[in-house]
């Protein structure tokens, strides 16, 4: 029988002590503290910042083109436009530092103005990114197209000491919101949505005059496969089925109906938008309108450079009417925005 308390550590063991006493070590855990720890503090406060209100009461509303009017039909002009982070239509974030993309808001502002849109909603919003040089771009639009009630809601929100990526979707308003939520999507990866978050969607209720009100819901589903949307859109239709009506859909929904160009389908052969409008009832053109390669070329809104599908939508439930949709040609991001004459039905 060996009495192993008289045993001698052997020179591994002499080694791995060392080592954990020695200057490097010690080192090398400052440093992981220093990469990590707020890496951890963003993600455990991220909750706090999923859904945030921003109005800015010190806004002019300014509208030159139709305003709504409560004593006859009631019209509202409703746009949904992916700026892309300010990035312009190229592929890349970091091709351009913050001051070239604060110009470049600087135009989507000036564009979204030129709408003349009473509502409007935007995917990839930087709120603060290393990339747009930690600038909060909702702001900036929000100032400079002159909306005083603004909500933005986060799907990607992580950082480390000396970089920081917050971003996702807003609605925009000329008039006051309230009851604002976030539509919670199924994260493509489980981790993934851990570790940095996931695609989401917010909504919130209009309040319009003459005491009318109108539920408004900005999307951004999954870009990464037709699988995962096609399971999104469970999700989108139990909060539709949440909200009061009239309600309008809108946003970079990353998919387009399966007789359009370029559409997708899931293993089973399931179009993701076919199963929204199947499940919601949803329209999204007017009802005398057929659907024609002239007619859905027009409506192309991504990409910019080389328009080859509609995948930015403007849709809307049975008690609104279409009266007229565009599509704006401009080269500002890598999404063409769309803009909606809705029409509440009396």
């Amino acid at each position: 029988m060996i009495d192993s308390s008289n045993q001698q550590p052997t020179n591994g063991n002499r080694f791995r002590g060392s080592f954990l006493k020695s200057r490097r070590f010690r080192l090398i855990l400052i440093a992981l503290a220093i990469v990590l720890l707020p890496f951890v503090f963003f993600r455990l406060t991220s909750e706090a910042r999923k859904l945030v209100r921003c109005d800015y009461p010190e806004v002019e509303v300014d509208s030159t083109g139709q305003k709504f009017d409560s004593s006859a039909s009631s019209i509202l002009r409703v746009a949904t436009w992916n700026i892309a982070h300010g990035r312009g239509a190229g592929d890349s974030n970091w091709e351009q530092g913050g001051d070239e993309k604060r110009n470049r808001v600087d135009q989507i502002s000036e564009q979204i103005r030129a709408f003349d849109a009473d509502v409007v909603i935007l995917n990839e919003v930087d709120f603060s990114a290393t990339w747009s040089g930690g600038n909060d771009q909702a702001r900036q639009i929000a100032l400079k197209a002159g909306y005083p009630f603004c909500i933005k809601q986060a799907n990607l929100d992580f950082g480390f000491l000396y970089g920081r990526w917050y971003f996702g979707n807003v609605i925009l308003s000329r008039f006051p919101v309230s009851d604002a939520k976030v539509v919670p999507l199924k994260p493509l990866n489980e981790w993934e949505s851990w570790l940095v978050g996931n695609k989401r969607g917010l909504s919130c209720i209009v309040e319009l005059p003459g005491n009318r009100k109108i539920s408004v819901v900005g999307l951004h589903l999954e870009s990464r496969g037709e699988a995962i949307r096609v399971k999104q859109i469970d999700d989108v239709a139990r909060h539709l089925g949440q909200l009061p009506s009239p309600i309008i859909v809108a946003g970079d929904l990353n998919t387009t109906p399966s007789n359009f160009p370029n559409s997708r389908s899931d293993g089973d052969g399931i179009n993701a938008f076919d199963k929204l409008i199947r499940q919601t009832q949803f329209s999204y053109k007017p009802d005398d309108i057929e659907d024609s390669a002239d007619s859905t070329s027009a409506l192309m809104t991504y990409s910019t450079l080389d328009p080859k599908s509609i995948i930015d939508w403007v849709l809307f439930s049975h008690e609104l009417k279409l009266n007229d949709q565009q599509t704006i040609n401009t080269q500002l991001s890598d999404h063409r925005p769309v803009i909606a004459t809705i029409e509440l039905k009396q």
